[in-house]
């Protein structure tokens, strides 16, 4: 879309609505990873939508972290750093 450049704005008392802005890709890994190591539930909206965060995602379940998609969100049930799987950490990555 594009302004002509006559058009004129004028100064308004108020401005409502809302702004939905696209997840930033390092931030969604570092919510997924720091959810998975914390204890307790966590709910993450706005996550970026690519693949490598997908990515992320299944590592962390292959790890051991549960995650589930809730209303536009993803909720990471975190259970503490030392309940990854440890016990074979090469299958993780495979």
């Amino acid at each position: 879309m594009s302004v002509s450049a006559d058009r004129r704005l004028r100064p308004c008392s108020k401005v409502r609505g809302n702004l939905s802005v696209p997840g930033d890709k390092s931030i969604s890994h570092r919510a997924l990873m720091l959810a998975a190591v914390a204890r307790g539930t966590s709910r993450i909206a706005g996550l970026a939508p690519g693949e490598d965060v997908r990515s992320t995602r299944r590592l962390l379940e292959r790890a051991g972290t549960v995650l589930r998609d809730e209303d536009e969100a993803l909720v990471v049930e975190g259970r503490g750093w030392r309940t990854l799987d440890q016990d074979d950490p090469a299958s993780v990555l495979e």
